[in-house]
């Protein structure tokens, strides 16, 4: 369904401001890495513009994203074009459904966490990390290291979902401000639906293994999760009775109820 006049306007502007974040991003991400700082802004304005949010609560976000990307420009000497004239779709919609539904279930995870949760979490995630740069016969002493310092509580969406975000709307962007044929606008919008369904299944597999970490011994879950896979692995190679869509809500009712297991 498409959006109310005024919302669609405020999508055309969004998306002419997602332009020019890629025009500074294209230049600079490599070198001094990505500004996911404003493309999780990003992501939140345009959650909000689908639900239809009061168009002055949208009009001030828009204001502040605009005055980031200016400076966030300005700092890189990369000058901005303003492009507003779009082609509107719809297509895309149900999958930005679908992507922030896993984001609002891996928020509530977060928010369900205790500090000793967080703690293995970030303590795991560190000696992965190391050991992935290193040669490390012995973690003691990364453990020993961690326990000198608390885990904040920064909240943080994960770094693999928001550039999932961005890889869909580096598509939508060329659809909407730069329309080209049917075929080609139907292979971009496709290309933008692959990397929303990658965000939501980045979301629920990241729950997964973070709750693996402080409970590891969980059968039922882990019995639960094989079936998953197993359906996945059919759909992977084609078999009809299952789709994309029903391997996602199977990942999100297992989240979710990990959620209601975890005992604050």
């Amino acid at each position: 369904m498409a959006l109310p006049e005024l919302h669609a306007q405020l999508e055309c502007d969004y998306f002419s401001l997602y332009n020019q974040f890629l025009r500074v991003d294209f230049k600079i991400s490599l070198v001094h890495g990505r500004n996911r700082m404003l493309i999780k802004d990003f992501l939140f304005f345009y959650k909000q513009i689908l639900k239809l949010s009061s168009i002055m609560q949208l009009t001030n976000t828009k204001n502040e994203i605009a005055l980031k990307v200016q400076e966030y420009a300005k700092k890189h000497d990369v000058n901005l074009k303003n492009l507003n004239v779009c082609t509107f779709y719809t297509q895309h919609h149900c999958g930005f459904d679908i992507f922030y539904k896993a984001i609002a279930l891996f928020i509530a995870f977060r928010k369900k966490l205790d500090e000793r949760h967080k703690f293995i979490i970030s303590q795991n995630n560190i000696i992965e990390r190391f050991i992935y740069h290193f040669e490390v016969d012995d973690t003691k002493h990364l453990e020993k290291f961690c326990k000198n310092y608390p885990p904040n509580n920064i909240f943080s969406i994960p770094k693999q979902c928001l550039n999932d975000f961005h890889n869909a709307m580096t598509y939508l962007c060329i659809l909407y401000l730069n329309p080209t044929n049917k075929q080609r606008t139907d292979i971009n919008i496709d290309h933008a639906l692959a990397w929303l369904n990658y965000g939501a299944l980045n979301a629920y597999r990241i729950i997964l293994r973070n709750y693996f970490f402080f409970n590891p011994n969980d059968e039922l879950i882990k019995n639960k999760l094989l079936e998953i896979k197993e359906m996945e692995y059919k759909f992977m190679y084609g078999e009809k009775q299952i789709t994309q869509d029903s391997v996602l809500e199977s990942y999100h009712k297992l989240c979710f109820r990990i959620i209601e297991n975890i005992s604050n």
